[in-house]
């Protein structure tokens, strides 16, 4: 066993390191952070990307349901908008924007109530014509050291033609 000097000793107690000890820790102290900004800015991609297919997915099956719903509804926007909140459960429809184009005709928001299946927007449901659906979703705000960035929002459109 090597045995230490009076200097050495001291240097022990005062708590210096020399030579190489304690290298693994600095070299984890430096790259640590730059480590979990990665992993965390992967998972948030990662989420981001999971609500943009999501909305993409609500977004068809709401198209869908407009196409085949001629002369079956008085209010289409509703019955879009029942899609897409059955299709997307996990996103919150509060950040949700819902426009839909029926005929050359935009309506804004989750009702469009007409009289009848032949008047206002059920009107507009006619034959071999386009039902478009775009949904905003801003919901994707990030935080990067604490400072809130810009909100984004995510889009999805999805055209049908009318059965």
């Amino acid at each position: 066993m090597e045995q230490k000097t009076a200097a050495g000793k001291r240097k022990a107690v005062a708590g210096r390191v020399t030579g190489e000890d304690g290298q693994a820790a600095l070299e984890l102290a430096l790259v640590l952070p730059m480590l979990l900004l990665l992993v965390t800015g992967m998972c948030t991609y990662g989420l981001s990307l999971r609500s943009y297919m999501v909305l993409t997915d609500a977004t068809n099956e709401a198209a869908r349901q407009l196409a085949v719903s001629r002369g079956q509804t008085v209010d289409p926007c509703w019955t879009a908008a029942y899609s897409i909140i059955n299709a997307a459960p996990s996103l919150n429809t509060n950040y949700m924007t819902l426009t839909i184009s029926l005929n050359g005709n935009t309506y804004t928001g989750p009702n469009c109530s007409s009289a009848s299946t032949y008047s206002g927007a059920a009107g507009n449901l006619t034959i071999n014509t386009p039902a478009v659906v775009t949904l905003n979703y801003s919901l994707c705000s990030f935080a990067m050291f604490g400072r809130p960035t810009t909100a984004c929002t995510l889009t999805a459109t999805t055209t049908e033609l009318v059965q």
